[in-house]
């Protein structure tokens, strides 16, 4: 019997994250990635297809690990999204990373507490 693996990739994008319970939009705190990776990582998250913020995601060198991100203040809007992408150049001999999972935390409201973590990433799986 054999486990499935995922497959390395240069980049991973969520696709738009469809808010919960109806709501109009969604303010995003935190995304977390389970991934291995042999070089740092760029995060961007986009709202309504506009780069709101961009950031390195500091990985252990070619260990898997979880990785969480806080985001800054003002990620609020319709159908958010995130994508990943290593910081290692496309050439040949270069490797990606392999992506088990991301999730991210979400609030309806500026006055929520401890919002829910959402798995977006594998689709398959997405709650």
């Amino acid at each position: 019997f054999y486990r499935s693996h995922v497959q390395q990739v240069m980049a991973v994008d969520t696709g738009a994250i469809i808010p919960p319970g109806n709501a109009d939009s969604v303010i995003v705190r935190e995304v977390e990635i389970d991934c291995w990776s042999p070089s740092n990582l760029t995060m961007t998250t986009y709202i309504g297809d506009v780069s709101k913020d961009s950031r390195t995601v500091t990985v252990t060198a070619s260990k898997r690990d979880v990785y969480r991100v806080p985001l800054p203040r003002g990620i609020v809007g319709r159908r958010p999204r995130v994508k990943f992408q290593t910081t290692a150049s496309a050439a040949t001999g270069d490797v990606g990373f392999e992506c088990f999972s991301v999730r991210v935390r979400l609030f309806s409201a500026g006055n929520e507490t401890g919002g829910q973590w959402h798995q977006v990433f594998p689709a398959g799986q997405s709650s």
